[in-house]
């Protein structure tokens, strides 16, 4: 437009009421005014519009033909736009041959047609916060919401006109559970199941699936709501119950073990008296493991009974070696290798529970020699990640742990040993707790597991904070510093 049109009247044309547009004789946009600018936008057309009227399209062309040819000529264009609506929009076109253009004015109609049935029963099931499936007789899916395949974890058309049995191919189902849940469908009546899915993002979580044979519609509908939330909090306090258990028995039970220790230790006395002294750093030995075991029970009682405990600056590093050196002789027995990388020209001082710190680290350890079994390795890696953050990563190449296992790693008496009491982790979370911090752990069965613990020195200064998190790669050279 701009050398064709005079400014006045690019002005006067830039500020009509009117939807104007101006094309070339051979259907290009020339220029179009603000009014239909602001149209195009809000109806969301702009770019049908292009298609139409600038890819030779032979009824475009046709109309201005006969503009051009008669001077004057009307014409309707039926576009979609993005939201599924119908627009119509009308052309009334002027030819000005002095110019050799063409001037329409432009009319807008949004045309709403009926929905049909199927359409109806997509926006109806698309409206709803829950996620439905609705499947034909012959256990096809007809249709899913977004919902639904969000929460299952498809994406849009994986499900349409598949078996309704897709619908648990990444669950965890008791098999004798969805036996009973078909069994009710068939019965007609209303089915409910609740199944656990892992995502791929190693996420855990409860579906509640509920399905019943609607005859009016003639098919089976399926809703599907997220219980995640309402799990973990029944998990929480089921594991609270189970503290609370240990809580009531453990004591009875420390106190029954304790006494044969006591008398054990007073015969031990007796035999060193009345034998060579030379033998006597072996009853010292003896000595010192029933102490140990002693304090090993006083541990078991603080998981149901936490206490404060008293934090002291302390060198964190010290604390590993002693953990690393105390578990050194099991680690040769097993012919696992352990290696420590850290800074040495870096300083590792925290404030911290030392004792408790090292039975954390001890825990840690000790399921990561279980777990590697033999000719295999530890690698524990002390850096800082920046100024403020110390990490502590311990990592070992054995069996790992499948998904299920992982995400019952810390319930209370979950093992996957035959021998195992199932506390060694709840006393690692229970440590982790009580300085002020949370615990994850990334595992991959035959590849190993990876614990990470981030202490956050500017919070240390009371209680130390360690967090849990997802790792990133680390190179396997010594004395890293990041």
């Amino acid at each position: 437009m701009e050398g064709e049109l005079s400014h006045v009247v690019e002005n006067l044309f830039q500020q009509a009421n009117e939807h104007m547009v101006i094309f070339d004789c051979t259907g290009k946009i020339k220029y179009m005014n603000g009014k239909v600018v602001d149209t195009f936008e809000q109806l969301n057309i702009q770019t049908n519009f292009f298609e139409l009227t600038e890819n030779n399209n032979a009824e475009w062309n046709k109309f201005i033909t006969r503009v051009t040819r008669d001077a004057t000529a009307s014409y309707t264009l039926d576009l979609y736009n993005d939201f599924q609506q119908n627009v119509l929009i009308s052309f009334l076109g002027y030819y000005i041959p002095e110019r050799q253009l063409v001037l329409c004015i432009l009319q807008f109609n949004i045309v709403h047609k009926p929905l049909n049935e199927t359409q109806h029963n997509y926006h109806l099931i698309n409206g709803l916060l829950n996620g439905v499936v609705l499947t034909s007789k012959n256990g096809k899916i007809i249709m899913t919401n977004p919902i639904a395949l969000q929460l299952l974890g498809f994406d849009n058309g994986q499900l349409e006109k598949r078996s309704y049995d897709l619908l648990f191919e990444n669950c965890y189902v008791d098999p004798k559970a969805i036996i009973q849940y078909y069994r009710m469908i068939s019965n007609n009546e209303l089915a409910t199941i609740l199944v656990k899915r892992i995502s791929n993002d190693d996420q855990v979580c409860y579906l509640n699936i509920s399905s019943k044979i609607d005859e009016t519609l003639d098919m089976l509908v399926t809703t599907i709501t997220d219980q995640t939330e309402k799990m973990i909090l029944l998990e929480t306090i089921n594991h609270q119950k189970s503290l609370a258990t240990v809580g009531q028995s453990v004591a009875t039970i420390i106190h029954e073990i304790r006494n044969p220790m006591t008398t054990i230790q007073g015969f031990i006395q007796m035999i060193k008296s009345s034998i060579e002294e030379q033998v006597n750093p072996y009853f010292q030995i003896v000595e010192t493991e029933l102490q140990r075991i002693d304090d090993m029970l006083l541990e078991l009682l603080s998981i149901s009974k936490p206490k404060k405990y008293d934090f002291h600056l302390l060198d964190f590093k010290g604390v590993i070696e002693q953990a690393i050196t105390l578990l050194q002789l099991k680690a040769l027995e097993a012919n696992v290798n352990i290696i420590f990388e850290y800074d040495d020209n870096a300083s590792f001082l925290i404030k911290g529970n030392y004792n408790r710190l090292k039975q954390m680290l001890i825990n840690l350890l000790k399921n990561a020699i279980e777990a590697v079994e033999t000719n295999g390795s530890i690698i524990v890696r002390l850096l800082y990640t920046n100024a403020s953050t110390l990490r502590l990563i311990v990592e070992d190449t054995g069996k790992g742990m499948s998904k299920e296992q992982l995400a019952n790693a810390f319930q209370s008496f979950f093992s996957t040993k035959s021998t195992g009491t199932g506390l060694g982790l709840v006393l690692v979370q229970t440590v982790v707790e009580e300085h002020n911090g949370t615990i994850f752990v990334e595992s991959s069965e035959g590849v190993g597991s990876r614990f990470k613990i981030d202490i956050n020195l500017l919070e240390n200064e009371g209680n130390p904070s360690i967090s849990f998190s997802s790792y990133p790669s680390m190179q396997k050279s010594a004395n890293i510093y990041l």
